[in-house]
């Protein structure tokens, strides 16, 4: 019996330390709003592909933060729903996605990581209507995952001309004279 007792022991000692040696897991829930399925559709997937940047396993979830934690039977607004979703779930963060519309057209979007330690970190931005938002998600939505913005485009003024006339123009300063050749008179 004290046998058994080890046995079952041991396999709960080694069992704990290989959960404990698992990848972080990050659940990326469906998102939540007003705006049309397609735009969530949309923008669930570019959220999925940086939170791939964090590393461990990280899943597409098939549920929204709404459903989970009515499964739960907590109210969102209660601090403690957070833990009671994470444990149910089985996950050491959630990724909570609100898609909605505003207005002109455009989209806003606000993403919140949600992990079992720390305050939640929440990033926003909008999306004007009829442009693809994954460059605009990348560069407003992407350093909550720690994926660095894309470096701003060069203004007009680095990139024009850069010898002779123009640049004395170009820097806010007269341009050279003309060049002017006479000949001399035959004789």
């Amino acid at each position: 019996m004290t046998r058994i007792r080890l046995s079952i022991g041991l396999s709960l000692l080694l069992g704990a330390q290989l959960a404990s040696a698992d990848p972080k897991h990050t659940l990326v829930l469906k998102s939540e709003g007003n705006a049309s399925a397609d735009s969530k559709s949309t923008v669930d997937a570019q959220v999925l592909r940086l939170a791939r940047s964090l590393g461990g396993n990280v899943e597409a979830g098939e549920i929204s933060y709404t459903d989970a934690t009515a499964a739960v039977g907590c109210a969102p607004t209660e601090s403690s729903c957070k833990d009671e979703v994470l444990a149910t779930l089985g996950v050491d963060e959630i990724v909570v996605t609100t898609v909605t519309n505003a207005p002109g057209g455009e989209l806003k979007v606000t993403v919140r990581r949600i992990a079992k330690a720390g305050m939640p970190k929440e990033q926003s931005t909008q999306i004007a209507a009829g442009t693809a938002g994954d460059a605009k998600l990348d560069a407003d939505i992407g350093p909550l995952f720690g994926v660095a913005a894309p470096p701003a485009p060069a203004s007009a003024a680095a990139v024009g001309p850069s010898t002779g006339g123009a640049l004395g123009t170009t820097m806010g300063g007269a341009p050279p004279p003309a060049a002017t050749t006479t000949t001399a008179p035959a004789t």
